[in-house]
């Protein structure tokens, strides 16, 4: 069977001690018709020498030096210069099971309508993961509104829908969107707006792809965690004003019910801090422009639109309830 060109889009900015093992990874993919760019957004250590040596030593790779901008702009930049068919977008500091690439197209090119092959993942922190196929090869398909339900759902589904790097697209499915600034968030804003181009997707469960987690990570920062919560409730706004009529028919109730879920946590980590006359602003802001169509949907109950407007005008009795149901802000 013919293998068409995968295309490699790493992204690396100040990575020096996690990117070799990333690029290694690369390498000894058993898929081999790869188009590897790597785009390095103006680093300081040697993490540019470091894609160079890469590119003299494998001639699928090419390197894209730039101006620190920031990873939005440098996968941008490495979609633009992508060649293959599919398009998968990987961070230079994790690293992927040699088997990643070719399970993930196997399966998408399984059928016709398979827009977008997805695999397992784990968080770990350190090089040794992949010496340990976790899960089956049991796959499973989900179709565009089962997607956006678990988008919109809880933490397990939004990691398995909201990530890119353990993802494979056909390049026709996404060649029209970018990136956006909503960091840290700019996998779930990017998701969002491609499972509306999607027919259907394919899950492979098997753990192929190793999440590396580094302890300066904004992520992994509680004091910016108000930071993260005003980056969702600012892109699930953005995107449900963005929808047209047809697709506010079949996902608007689903985007507007998180949105509503979100500002919850948004206006309970401003709560009490220098943020809070920004945060209760902007969600006033929000309630102010949805709120007709919240309580008109029709698909959600009135019992939860009564108990999250109750608990939106009740920063207090919001937090006694994430207390007492033990949400995890």
């Amino acid at each position: 069977m013919d293998q068409e060109l995968v295309s490699i889009i790493v992204t690396v900015y100040n990575i020096e001690d996690y990117l070799t093992h990333c690029l290694n990874s690369i390498t000894n993919q058993t898929y081999k018709n790869l188009d590897i760019v790597l785009v390095d957004d103006g680093s300081t250590d040697s993490s540019g020498k470091i894609c160079d040596n890469f590119a003299l030593q494998d001639s699928r790779c090419h390197v894209v030096h730039q101006v620190n901008q920031g990873a939005c702009t440098a996968r941008n930049v490495g979609k633009k210069e992508a060649k293959g068919k599919y398009l998968y977008f990987m961070d230079g500091d994790d690293y992927m099971h040699c088997d990643a690439i070719r399970v993930m197209y196997e399966a998408i090119i399984s059928n016709s309508k398979y827009d977008i092959s997805i695999i397992g993942h784990k968080r770990t922190d350190n090089f040794h993961e992949d010496i340990m196929s976790i899960g089956d090869n049991n796959s499973y398909v989900l179709d565009e509104h089962e997607l956006m339900s678990k988008l919109m759902g809880g933490i397990n589904d939004m990691e398995l829908t909201g990530y890119c790097w353990n993802k494979l697209y056909k390049k026709e499915v996404i060649e029209s969107l970018s990136f956006r600034q909503y960091v840290p968030m700019e996998d779930f804003d990017f998701n969002l707006r491609a499972i509306l181009n999607v027919r259907k997707a394919i899950v492979t469960p098997r753990v192929l792809y190793f999440y590396v987690q580094r302890p300066t990570s904004l992520v992994h920062s509680r004091k910016k965690s108000w930071f993260v919560w005003s980056r969702i409730t600012d892109l699930l706004y953005q995107n449900y004003q963005e929808l047209t009529y047809t697709q506010n028919q079949n996902y608007g109730s689903l985007i507007i019910d998180k949105l509503y879920f979100i500002m919850l946590f948004y206006k309970d980590t401003a709560w009490k801090t220098d943020k809070q006359k920004e945060a209760f602003s902007f969600c006033k802001f929000i309630e102010t422009n949805t709120f007709k169509d919240y309580i008109f949907s029709k698909h959600i109950s009135l019992s939860k639109k009564i108990y999250r407007i109750l608990l939106l005008q009740s920063p207090w009795l919001t937090r006694k309830m994430m207390q007492f149901r033990g949400w995890k802000r």
